[in-house]
């Protein structure tokens, strides 16, 4: 994925913080639930759309008892609450955001220890 590395590289040169989900955002939103080792890591992973919710959409909505609405997302509400299992979770998963192009994790726990230590 040339774009990736493109935006990695830029993003380093420009001295900026990037922030990333693979295989999508909502596998941040996911771990705010869940530590995913109830899911297939694969599945997680290759995230293919069944109907018109991609697999980690349709679990998060699962998570939700059916309240995820990707267009009106009420993070005070349904994820606020949960933030440091997410982080704590996050852990679990890759975190280097040049090997999170290949591999299922995120980097946004990172950022938001940073934003609770200043």
């Amino acid at each position: 994925m040339r774009q990736y590395n493109e935006v990695v590289t830029k993003s380093e040169e420009e001295n900026y913080s990037l922030f990333v989900s693979n295989p999508c955002f909502e596998l941040w939103l996911l771990l705010h639930y869940s530590d995913l080792k109830e899911y297939r890591k694969q599945e997680l992973l290759e995230n293919k759309k069944n109907g018109s919710r991609s697999f980690v959409s349709a679990c998060l909505k699962d998570k939700l008892k059916g309240s995820y609405s990707k267009s009106n997302l009420n993070f005070n509400r349904d994820f606020m609450n949960n933030i440091d299992i997410a982080v704590k979770n996050s852990q679990i998963y890759e975190q280097n955001l040049v090997k999170l192009e290949n591999n299922l994790g995120t980097n946004i726990g990172l950022l938001i220890r940073e934003l609770k230590k200043s």
